[in-house]
């Protein structure tokens, strides 16, 4: 069980509209399933350049991870506050549930409406890759976690659409294998591309997920991930982010 605050904001052209908006937020969050609402406190609402706006803090219950994560997506709150549990450990089988709903709600999304990150690509950059024994032992004794990430990618060679994948990861993990598969007969490469990476947060892989949308990710070690509440609060309030401005983008369409 997860139990936070959602500070979630609300804008219209009317002070009722505003309120009535947010008292049903409530509401819908009331009917939402694995969710409880233990309470709610409305801001006043202010006026500011002609817009309406206020907020409502929401005293929220979740059954699991997974839920909590879908609810911070759907709702989008500013900001999040976690109250309990001070640790949560979470089996592999229920991270991975919970990442394989994340990549599937942002897969949905960014394909039906033609939407995606653009990445800079440094055009001298080499590929590194490989990690020695010393290395990974190292990493595993620091509480990283070892991952197998597979993404599909299209590109000139296949030289390149590894070089470039991997400069784009390389910042937030650490590669140590690179696998590639092609799967379109045809000029160029467009196939799939597999890293075995490791990684000090959990929550970076979660930012994959999103970036790269991932068609499969195995979690070889840890068999259990211990998040603390910072991390948990963390990861919501980043997903709750991304999805905010992928709508926003969209109504500015």
């Amino acid at each position: 069980m997860i139990r936070g605050v959602f500070y979630i904001e609300a804008q219209g052209n009317s002070d009722g509209a505003v309120q009535n908006s947010l008292q049903e937020l409530v509401k819908r969050l009331g009917r939402e399933k694995g969710v409880k609402v233990e309470g709610e406190s409305f801001d006043e609402v202010t006026l500011e350049d002609k817009l309406y706006s206020s907020v409502v803090e929401v005293d929220l219950t979740f059954q699991n991870f997974s839920t909590y994560l879908l609810v911070a997506i759907k709702y989008g709150p500013s900001a999040i506050e976690i109250a309990e549990p001070k640790k949560l450990l979470l089996d592999r089988k229920e991270f991975l549930e919970a990442l394989g709903n994340v990549i599937e709600i942002t897969t949905a999304l960014f394909e039906k409406h033609n939407i995606g990150y653009k990445f800079l690509i440094q055009k001298n950059a080499r590929e590194e890759v490989g990690l020695s024994e010393e290395e990974i032992e190292e990493l595993l004794e620091q509480g990283a976690l070892r991952t197998k990430i597979i993404v599909e990618s299209k590109g000139k060679t296949r030289q390149r659409v590894v070089r470039d994948f991997v400069n784009i990861v390389s910042e937030d993990i650490f590669v140590n294998k690179v696998k590639t598969r092609q799967m379109m007969r045809g000029q160029g490469f467009d196939g799939l591309v597999g890293i075995e990476a490791f990684m000090h947060e959990p929550k970076t892989l979660f930012d994959l997920a999103v970036k790269h949308r991932p068609v499969l990710v195995e979690l070889i070690d840890p068999g259990e991930i211990e998040l603390n509440m910072l991390e948990i609060q963390d990861i919501g309030v980043d997903l709750a982010g991304v999805f905010f401005e992928a709508a926003h983008k969209l109504r500015l369409k």
